[in-house]
């Protein structure tokens, strides 16, 4: 009785814990296109903050410097 109670209880405990790892990075993306610079109120649709991102040389760097590990690697 005891160990069909889990099994059937298996796929709610994972789609918690999936839920628990994938709505942080989900709500960070649905911020990330807000215009105003302090993410708690949203005040319109942008992509400044990916044009800013791209533009930024240390990022570049990093990527590089990422890849340059992963090919020797």
């Amino acid at each position: 009785m005891i160990r069909t109670c889990r099994v059937k209880m298996l796929p709610f405990f994972a789609f918690c814990a999936y839920l628990f790892l994938y709505l942080p990075v989900a709500v960070l993306l649905v911020f990330s296109f807000n215009s105003n610079s302090i993410g708690y109120t949203w005040t319109g649709f942008t992509t400044r903050w990916y044009h800013e991102l791209l533009r930024s040389d240390e990022v570049w760097h990093a990527l590089y410097n990422s890849l340059i590990v992963a090919v020797s690697t």
